[in-house]
C-alpha cells in the first residue's frame, strides 16, 4: 500500500466528480424550472468550489415537493432538464406512500441506473450464463425493469414471472432431467429404469416440500 498514491487517486477522483456535477448544475440552471424555483441559491453555482458549498446552500428535495409539482403540472411536472423528445423511458414509482409518480428518463439516465444494478449483481456473484427469475409483475415500476435489463446485459438468462400464481412459480422453479429410455435389455435397462424412478421421486419431493412451505401452516 502506498498512502500518498492512494491520496492522490482520491483527490483526482473527487475533482472529477465535482467537474461532472458542476456541468449538471449548469444544465439544470439553463432549463429546469422546478429546481430553479425550489433552490434560488443555484444561481450562485459558478462560485462554488466543492460539494460542501452545494450542500450548505441547497436544501434536500423531498418526495412531497416532487409529488406536488406533478399535481400542479401534469402529467410529468417541471423537473425536466431536457427537451421532451430526449426522454425515451416512461416509468412510475411504486406508490408505496401515495399515488405513483410518473418518471421520464433519457438514455443516459437509464444506462447510469443499469450501471448501478450491474455493481449490485456483481457483488451478489451473479455471472454470465446464470438464470435470474423475476417473480413479480413488472408494470411500469422502475426498479423491476432496471434489474431485469441489467441482468440481461450481464449475460444471464432472465425469466419474467409476472401474471402467475404461486403454484405456477413453484412448479417452474424446478425441472426434472429424466434419463432417456434405454432400448437394450438386461441389467442396463433395469438400471436406467431405476434412475428414471429416482429422478421422478426427487422432483416430486422438491415440489411437495416447496408447496408445504408456502401453503401449509401450523
Amino acid at each position: 500500500m502506498n498512502p500518498s498514491a492512494d491520496a492522490e487517486l482520491t483527490r483526482r477522483w473527487s475533482e472529477d466528480r465535482w467537474k461532472k456535477f458542476h456541468a449538471l448544475l449548469e444544465q439544470v440552471m439553463e432549463s429546469n424550472p422546478f429546481q430553479k424555483n425550489l433552490a434560488p441559491e443555484l444561481a450562485r453555482f459558478k462560485d462554488w468550489q466543492c460539494f460542501e458549498d452545494f450542500l450548505s446552500a441547497c436544501p434536500f428535495t423531498s418526495k412531497d415537493e416532487l409529488a406536488k409539482d406533478r399535481l400542479e403540472n401534469p402529467p410529468y411536472g417541471t423537473n425536466l432538464s431536457f427537451p421532451r423528445d430526449q426522454y425515451l423511458k416512461f416509468h412510475q414509482t411504486s406508490g408505496t406512500l401515495g399515488k405513483p409518480m410518473t418518471w421520464l428518463d433519457t438514455l443516459e439516465d437509464w444506462n447510469w441506473m443499469l450501471g448501478n444494478w450491474d455493481r449490485v449483481l456483481q457483488a451478489a456473484g451473479v455471472n454470465r450464463g446464470q438464470r435470474c427469475y423475476f417473480a413479480f409483475s413488472f408494470g411500469p415500476f422502475l426498479g423491476f425493469w432496471t434489474a431485469y435489463e441489467a441482468a440481461q446485459r450481464r449475460g444471464c438468462l432472465c425469466m419474467p414471472g409476472g401474471g402467475q400464481g404461486s403454484e405456477q412459480r413453484i412448479l417452474q422453479s424446478f425441472s426434472v432431467d429424466l434419463p432417456r429410455k434405454h432400448g437394450r435389455g438386461g441389467q442396463s435397462a433395469n438400471r436406467f429404469a431405476a434412475l428414471r424412478r429416482e429422478a421422478r421421486q426427487v422432483y416430486v419431493a422438491k415440489v411437495a416440500e416447496r408447496m408445504c412451505h408456502h401453503f401449509i401452516t401450523d
